[in-house]
């Protein structure tokens, strides 16, 4: 069976739509994946890992570890239910609305208390001060795609530049 791209819109209640957000930040993946994998998981009545629908995940992508540690040193991830993402998103949008380039956003989301940086394909969300990730930047509604247009340029330390150069050749 070949799987056609199908866009749907769903209605969620506020509170479900937050525990979904931090179901995907625990289980490091996009909403979008933890959406298919229950509705797979329901309608095959078969249980399936998040994140892999029956195929191996991408190599070389870890999940986040809460316990504490992995191989790269010290988590200092804040445990996802002490997150408000509400607070968040507002504090990330106000600083995206104010800031005309990358620098600018940075020193605005730190005037607020936050600040990002890269991680993965994407951008992390940290408390400024400590590093502590509080998500990503994606899961407020700011993919680094949706960045990337906004201010016309790719984050400059970002480790995949590619993704820049991709996206604002098709802008």
């Amino acid at each position: 069976m070949s799987l056609l791209p199908v866009e749907m819109k769903i209605q969620l209640s506020e509170e479900m739509s937050e525990k979904l957000a931090k179901r995907a930040f625990s289980q490091n993946v996009s909403v979008g994946t933890v959406i298919r994998d229950a509705l797979s998981q329901y309608l095959d009545g078969a249980p399936v890992e998040p994140g892999r629908r029956g195929e191996a995940r991408k190599s070389g992508r870890r999940g986040r570890d809460v316990s504490g540690a992995d191989e790269s040193g010290p988590a200092r991830t804040a445990p996802a239910e002490t997150v408000d993402l509400d607070d968040l998103k507002s504090r990330f949008s106000e600083a995206v609305e104010r800031a005309s380039d990358w620098d600018e956003l940075q020193e605005r989301l730190r005037e607020s208390g936050l600040d990002i940086a890269p991680k993965g394909g994407g951008l992390v969300v940290m408390q400024a001060g400590t590093g502590t990730e509080l998500c990503k930047a994606s899961d407020l509604g700011f993919a680094y795609s949706r960045l990337i247009r906004r201010y016309r340029a790719g984050w400059a330390d970002h480790p995949h530049t590619w993704l820049a150069e991709r996206i604002l050749a098709d802008t």
